[in-house]
Protein backbone atom coordinates (compact mmCIF):
# COMPACT_ATOMS: atom_id res chain seq x y z
CA UNK A 1 0.00 0.00 0.00
CA UNK A 2 2.81 2.58 0.72
CA UNK A 3 4.45 1.86 -2.44
CA UNK A 4 1.17 2.09 -4.31
CA UNK A 5 0.88 5.50 -2.51
CA UNK A 6 4.71 6.57 -3.70
CA UNK A 7 3.74 5.79 -7.28
CA UNK A 8 0.29 7.99 -7.03
CA UNK A 9 2.84 10.42 -5.83
CA UNK A 10 5.48 10.10 -9.16
CA UNK A 11 2.43 10.19 -11.57
CA UNK A 12 1.20 13.26 -10.10
CA UNK A 13 3.94 15.13 -10.23
CA UNK A 14 4.87 14.01 -14.00
CA UNK A 15 1.30 14.93 -15.34
CA UNK A 16 1.66 18.06 -13.32
CA UNK A 17 5.51 19.12 -15.28
CA UNK A 18 3.51 18.35 -18.76
CA UNK A 19 0.83 20.87 -18.19
CA UNK A 20 3.30 23.56 -17.60
CA UNK A 21 5.64 22.80 -20.56
CA UNK A 22 2.20 22.80 -22.41
CA UNK A 23 1.09 26.47 -21.12
CA UNK A 24 4.76 28.27 -21.94
CA UNK A 25 4.22 27.68 -26.33
CA UNK A 26 0.74 29.75 -25.56
CA UNK A 27 2.53 32.64 -23.48
CA UNK A 28 5.10 33.29 -25.95
CA UNK A 29 2.85 32.73 -28.60
CA UNK A 30 1.05 35.59 -27.20
CA UNK A 31 4.09 37.98 -27.01
CA UNK A 32 5.01 37.34 -30.51
CA UNK A 33 1.31 38.60 -31.65
CA UNK A 34 2.07 42.07 -29.62
CA UNK A 35 4.82 42.86 -30.85
CA UNK A 36 3.29 42.45 -34.58
CA UNK A 37 1.34 45.01 -33.79
CA UNK A 38 3.60 47.63 -32.28
CA UNK A 39 5.38 46.74 -35.65
CA UNK A 40 2.27 47.82 -37.73
CA UNK A 41 1.34 50.95 -36.22
CA UNK A 42 5.37 52.21 -36.37
CA UNK A 43 4.91 51.58 -40.62
CA UNK A 44 1.23 53.59 -40.68
CA UNK A 45 3.09 56.34 -39.30
CA UNK A 46 5.13 56.51 -42.19
CA UNK A 47 2.18 56.76 -44.46
CA UNK A 48 0.06 59.28 -46.32
CA UNK A 49 -3.20 60.23 -44.03
CA UNK A 50 -5.30 58.76 -46.86
CA UNK A 51 -4.07 55.49 -45.43
CA UNK A 52 -3.00 54.50 -49.44
CA UNK A 53 0.25 52.58 -47.52
CA UNK A 54 2.38 54.61 -50.04
CA UNK A 55 5.19 55.93 -48.42
CA UNK A 56 6.20 59.37 -48.14
CA UNK A 57 9.21 61.32 -50.13
CA UNK A 58 10.42 64.78 -48.40
CA UNK A 59 8.98 66.98 -51.01
CA UNK A 60 5.30 65.36 -50.71
CA UNK A 61 5.88 65.67 -46.81
CA UNK A 62 6.25 69.21 -47.53
CA UNK A 63 3.64 69.87 -49.33
CA UNK A 64 0.79 68.28 -46.97
CA UNK A 65 2.22 70.17 -44.04
CA UNK A 66 0.19 73.44 -43.11
CA UNK A 67 2.09 74.97 -40.85
CA UNK A 68 5.58 73.60 -42.61
CA UNK A 69 4.05 75.41 -45.69
CA UNK A 70 3.84 78.39 -43.34
CA UNK A 71 7.34 78.44 -42.21
CA UNK A 72 8.23 77.82 -46.41
CA UNK A 73 6.45 80.81 -47.68
CA UNK A 74 6.82 83.74 -45.65
CA UNK A 75 6.68 87.48 -47.25
CA UNK A 76 9.39 88.55 -44.98
CA UNK A 77 11.83 86.23 -46.40
CA UNK A 78 11.65 87.85 -49.82
CA UNK A 79 13.45 90.55 -51.33
CA UNK A 80 11.29 93.76 -51.93
CA UNK A 81 12.96 96.61 -54.66
CA UNK A 82 12.13 99.59 -52.33
CA UNK A 83 11.05 101.86 -54.77
CA UNK A 84 7.79 104.32 -54.98
CA UNK A 85 8.05 105.52 -58.50
CA UNK A 86 5.47 108.31 -59.75
CA UNK A 87 3.08 107.58 -63.17
CA UNK A 88 1.26 109.31 -65.81
CA UNK A 89 -0.52 108.16 -67.91
CA UNK A 90 -2.93 110.13 -70.37
CA UNK A 91 -3.66 109.56 -74.46
CA UNK A 92 -0.85 111.88 -75.52
CA UNK A 93 1.91 111.03 -73.13
CA UNK A 94 3.00 108.42 -70.70
CA UNK A 95 5.43 109.66 -68.05
CA UNK A 96 7.53 107.54 -65.42
CA UNK A 97 9.61 108.66 -62.28
CA UNK A 98 11.44 107.36 -59.62
CA UNK A 99 14.09 109.70 -58.00
CA UNK A 100 16.45 111.03 -60.26
CA UNK A 101 15.56 108.13 -63.31
CA UNK A 102 12.38 108.70 -65.68
CA UNK A 103 11.05 107.19 -68.55
CA UNK A 104 8.95 109.74 -71.53
CA UNK A 105 7.07 108.33 -73.92
CA UNK A 106 4.79 110.23 -76.49
CA UNK A 107 1.72 108.70 -77.90
CA UNK A 108 0.23 108.97 -81.53
CA UNK A 109 -3.12 107.84 -82.50
CA UNK A 110 -3.00 104.71 -84.81
CA UNK A 111 -4.27 104.74 -88.38
CA UNK A 112 -5.55 101.62 -88.50
CA UNK A 113 -7.55 101.06 -85.25
CA UNK A 114 -10.32 102.53 -82.64
CA UNK A 115 -10.43 105.71 -81.62
CA UNK A 116 -9.08 104.93 -78.34
CA UNK A 117 -5.57 103.26 -79.49
CA UNK A 118 -2.29 104.84 -79.98
CA UNK A 119 1.30 103.84 -80.55
CA UNK A 120 4.36 105.35 -78.99
CA UNK A 121 5.90 107.48 -81.52
CA UNK A 122 9.54 108.31 -79.42
CA UNK A 123 10.76 107.41 -75.71
CA UNK A 124 13.27 109.19 -74.00
CA UNK A 125 14.99 107.67 -70.83
CA UNK A 126 17.06 109.83 -68.06
CA UNK A 127 19.33 109.43 -65.45
CA UNK A 128 20.59 112.74 -63.59
CA UNK A 129 22.05 114.99 -66.40
CA UNK A 130 22.19 111.77 -68.34
CA UNK A 131 19.64 111.24 -71.49
CA UNK A 132 18.99 108.58 -74.12
CA UNK A 133 16.55 107.59 -76.79
CA UNK A 134 15.19 104.09 -76.80
CA UNK A 135 14.60 103.17 -80.88
CA UNK A 136 12.88 99.76 -80.92
CA UNK A 137 12.41 97.78 -84.76
CA UNK A 138 8.69 98.68 -84.54
CA UNK A 139 6.64 101.40 -82.51
CA UNK A 140 4.76 99.70 -79.49
CA UNK A 141 1.42 100.32 -78.80
CA UNK A 142 1.77 100.66 -74.93
CA UNK A 143 4.01 100.50 -71.58
CA UNK A 144 3.26 97.35 -69.20
CA UNK A 145 5.76 97.63 -66.71
CA UNK A 146 8.91 99.12 -65.76
CA UNK A 147 11.43 98.13 -63.36
CA UNK A 148 14.70 99.87 -62.04
CA UNK A 149 17.60 97.67 -60.73
CA UNK A 150 18.08 98.11 -56.87
CA UNK A 151 21.32 100.19 -57.67
CA UNK A 152 19.64 102.42 -60.16
CA UNK A 153 22.12 101.18 -63.00
CA UNK A 154 19.86 99.39 -65.54
CA UNK A 155 16.18 99.74 -66.57
CA UNK A 156 13.82 97.09 -67.66
CA UNK A 157 10.88 97.86 -69.88
CA UNK A 158 7.94 95.94 -71.16
CA UNK A 159 5.99 96.59 -74.17
CA UNK A 160 2.59 95.03 -76.00
CA UNK A 161 1.81 92.18 -72.96
CA UNK A 162 5.57 91.24 -72.75
CA UNK A 163 6.29 90.62 -76.24
CA UNK A 164 9.34 93.10 -76.39
CA UNK A 165 10.93 93.55 -73.42
CA UNK A 166 14.32 96.26 -73.39
CA UNK A 167 16.62 96.17 -70.55
CA UNK A 168 18.74 99.62 -70.80
CA UNK A 169 22.18 100.84 -69.03
CA UNK A 170 21.62 103.43 -67.73
CA UNK A 171 25.25 104.54 -67.36
CA UNK A 172 25.82 104.59 -71.06
CA UNK A 173 22.60 104.16 -72.97
CA UNK A 174 23.17 100.74 -74.33
CA UNK A 175 20.03 98.36 -74.63
CA UNK A 176 19.08 94.96 -75.07
CA UNK A 177 15.83 93.01 -76.33
CA UNK A 178 15.93 90.56 -73.71
CA UNK A 179 12.82 88.21 -76.66
CA UNK A 180 15.58 88.71 -79.15
CA UNK A 181 18.47 87.12 -77.08
CA UNK A 182 16.40 84.73 -75.72
CA UNK A 183 16.33 83.50 -79.15
CA UNK A 184 19.69 83.89 -80.17
CA UNK A 185 20.39 81.79 -77.49
CA UNK A 186 18.32 78.73 -78.99
CA UNK A 187 14.63 79.61 -77.71
CA UNK A 188 12.35 79.21 -80.56
CA UNK A 189 8.65 80.74 -81.09
CA UNK A 190 9.04 82.86 -77.64
CA UNK A 191 5.44 84.51 -77.15
CA UNK A 192 6.24 87.11 -74.45
CA UNK A 193 8.12 87.67 -71.26
CA UNK A 194 6.30 88.12 -67.98
CA UNK A 195 7.28 88.56 -64.93
CA UNK A 196 10.55 89.53 -64.18
CA UNK A 197 12.59 90.51 -60.93
CA UNK A 198 15.85 91.98 -60.41
CA UNK A 199 18.35 90.49 -58.11
CA UNK A 200 19.51 92.26 -54.84
CA UNK A 201 22.67 92.96 -55.89
CA UNK A 202 21.22 93.84 -59.87
CA UNK A 203 23.53 91.39 -61.25
CA UNK A 204 20.33 89.29 -62.31
CA UNK A 205 17.36 89.80 -63.88
CA UNK A 206 15.05 86.66 -63.42
CA UNK A 207 12.53 86.40 -65.99
CA UNK A 208 9.96 83.80 -67.23
CA UNK A 209 9.23 83.45 -70.60
CA UNK A 210 6.21 81.62 -73.00
CA UNK A 211 7.23 78.81 -75.57
CA UNK A 212 4.58 78.01 -75.08
CA UNK A 213 4.84 76.50 -71.52
CA UNK A 214 6.58 78.47 -68.96
CA UNK A 215 10.14 77.98 -68.78
CA UNK A 216 12.70 80.40 -66.35
CA UNK A 217 16.06 82.19 -67.53
CA UNK A 218 18.66 84.21 -65.52
CA UNK A 219 20.13 87.02 -67.83
CA UNK A 220 23.33 88.52 -66.29
CA UNK A 221 23.90 92.26 -66.36
CA UNK A 222 27.71 91.74 -66.25
CA UNK A 223 28.42 89.28 -69.02
CA UNK A 224 25.24 89.94 -70.73
CA UNK A 225 24.28 86.49 -71.30
CA UNK A 226 21.25 83.66 -70.40
CA UNK A 227 21.74 80.85 -68.18
CA UNK A 228 18.48 78.57 -68.70
CA UNK A 229 16.63 76.48 -65.68
CA UNK A 230 16.10 72.54 -66.39
CA UNK A 231 13.31 70.58 -64.33
CA UNK A 232 11.07 68.33 -65.25
CA UNK A 233 7.39 70.45 -64.52
CA UNK A 234 5.73 72.29 -67.35
CA UNK A 235 4.44 75.04 -66.11
CA UNK A 236 1.28 76.63 -67.81
CA UNK A 237 1.87 79.98 -66.72
CA UNK A 238 4.09 81.86 -63.97
CA UNK A 239 2.77 84.85 -62.24
CA UNK A 240 5.79 85.97 -59.37
CA UNK A 241 8.96 85.53 -59.07
CA UNK A 242 10.88 86.42 -55.92
CA UNK A 243 14.11 86.45 -54.68
CA UNK A 244 15.26 85.51 -51.47
CA UNK A 245 16.87 88.72 -49.49
CA UNK A 246 20.77 86.79 -49.68
CA UNK A 247 19.79 86.19 -53.18
CA UNK A 248 20.69 82.69 -53.14
CA UNK A 249 17.80 81.33 -54.25
CA UNK A 250 14.67 82.37 -56.12
CA UNK A 251 10.87 81.44 -55.59
CA UNK A 252 8.82 80.99 -58.65
CA UNK A 253 4.90 80.96 -58.45
CA UNK A 254 4.27 79.36 -61.36
CA UNK A 255 0.45 77.77 -62.33
CA UNK A 256 0.65 73.63 -62.50
CA UNK A 257 -2.03 72.17 -63.05
CA UNK A 258 -4.54 74.69 -64.58
CA UNK A 259 -5.73 77.13 -62.23
CA UNK A 260 -3.69 75.93 -59.30
CA UNK A 261 -0.42 77.56 -58.77
CA UNK A 262 2.31 76.21 -56.61
CA UNK A 263 5.63 77.29 -54.72
CA UNK A 264 8.89 76.12 -56.58
CA UNK A 265 12.02 77.04 -55.08
CA UNK A 266 15.61 77.34 -57.23
CA UNK A 267 18.67 76.96 -55.81
CA UNK A 268 20.94 79.28 -57.52
CA UNK A 269 24.45 77.81 -57.58
CA UNK A 270 23.02 73.96 -57.98
CA UNK A 271 20.53 75.04 -60.36
CA UNK A 272 17.90 73.02 -58.97
CA UNK A 273 14.59 73.16 -58.72
CA UNK A 274 12.05 71.67 -56.13
CA UNK A 275 8.37 71.71 -55.27
CA UNK A 276 7.79 73.54 -52.21
CA UNK A 277 3.94 73.96 -51.06
CA UNK A 278 0.42 74.96 -52.82
CA UNK A 279 -0.52 78.77 -53.02
CA UNK A 280 -3.72 80.09 -52.48
CA UNK A 281 -5.89 82.78 -53.80
CA UNK A 282 -5.02 85.16 -50.99
CA UNK A 283 -1.23 84.50 -50.97
CA UNK A 284 -0.92 85.60 -54.08
CA UNK A 285 -2.61 89.09 -53.96
CA UNK A 286 -0.51 89.36 -51.13
CA UNK A 287 2.64 89.48 -53.56
CA UNK A 288 1.54 92.26 -56.26
CA UNK A 289 4.46 94.71 -54.60
CA UNK A 290 7.04 92.23 -55.69
CA UNK A 291 7.39 92.85 -59.12
CA UNK A 292 7.54 95.58 -61.79
CA UNK A 293 5.56 98.68 -61.46
CA UNK A 294 2.48 97.68 -63.63
CA UNK A 295 0.89 100.51 -66.12
CA UNK A 296 -3.15 100.35 -65.54
CA UNK A 297 -4.29 100.17 -69.40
Amino acid sequence: MKQFSIIIILLTMILSGCSKNNTEPVESSKNTEINTNVGQNKDQDDTKPDGSGTQKNPIEGEKGDKANTKDQFELSNYFKNQSSPSVENNADEFEWKNQDVSLTAKKTKAKQAGPEAHNISSIKIKKADKSYDLKLSQNPSQIDSVSLSPNQNYLAVSFDSGSVVVLMNLNNGESVNLNSELELSGKKRIQYIHPYSWSPNSETLALAYENPSSNIALYSTDNKQYSFTTTDTKYISTAFLLWKKNGDSLDIVSEQPSDVFKLYRLDIQNQTVKEIAPISRDELSSLKDYGPTIIDK
